[in-house]
């Protein structure tokens, strides 16, 4: 396979018992269907918290620990705490000309 040769990446297509061809030229587009979509799902918007070792614990000790740390207290997945880091998604500093400065006069082949 050289640079620029038309290359296939083959999917099967949402709903419909089909194959999809994605043709794409090699080394000069981005392959498709492989990207970090930033979509909307529960763990890129919301936190997830993980506290089942907490309620483990509390169940393994009879009811005997802290009444702040009790499973009525903790925090369940319906509580939609905003993740923190995704307001910088769209900052300066994440932008790949900052982050790989040294590429910047590269030749792309």
């Amino acid at each position: 396979m050289k640079n620029g040769d038309i290359v296939y990446r083959y999917s099967w297509s949402l709903g419909w018992s089909t194959l999809v061809a994605h043709p794409f030229r090699y080394r000069f587009d981005p392959v498709p269907g492989i990207h970090k979509t930033l979509g909307t799902w529960f763990g890129c918007v919301y936190k997830i918290p993980r506290v089942m070792n907490e309620k483990r614990q509390w169940f393994a000790s009879e009811g005997y620990g802290r009444v702040k740390r009790s499973p009525l207290n903790l925090p369940n997945p319906y509580d939609d705490w905003p993740r923190a880091d995704r307001r910088y998604d769209k900052s300066w500093k994440k932008n790949k000309k900052v982050t790989r400065q040294y590429m910047k006069n590269i030749a792309p082949w």
